[in-house]
């Protein structure tokens, strides 16, 4: 059984990349997400507001726990 060389092969040729396509691609995608939800709160809130009431920026499970960590606080306390 032969061995395996660890060199180099030039068996694929790499076609060069357009790069002015590559960099429209990206900046079309980021104008894409520009324009979602989070990205615009995040603008108009920014990362972290001072009285902490951006948890409106956090992934739907983190503000889902946000929302029912005060239920489950009430109901075991007993507050209802």
């Amino acid at each position: 059984m032969p061995s395996r060389s660890f060199r180099p092969s030039r068996r694929g040729t790499h076609r060069p990349t357009d790069v002015d396509a590559l960099i429209r691609e990206a900046t079309t995608a980021a104008r894409a997400r520009q324009q979602g939800y989070r990205e615009r709160s995040l603008e108009l809130h920014g990362w972290i507001c001072p009285d902490g009431s951006n948890w409106e920026n956090l992934c739907v499970d983190c503000h889902e726990d946000e929302h029912t960590r005060g239920v489950l606080g009430d109901y075991l306390t007993g507050k209802d």
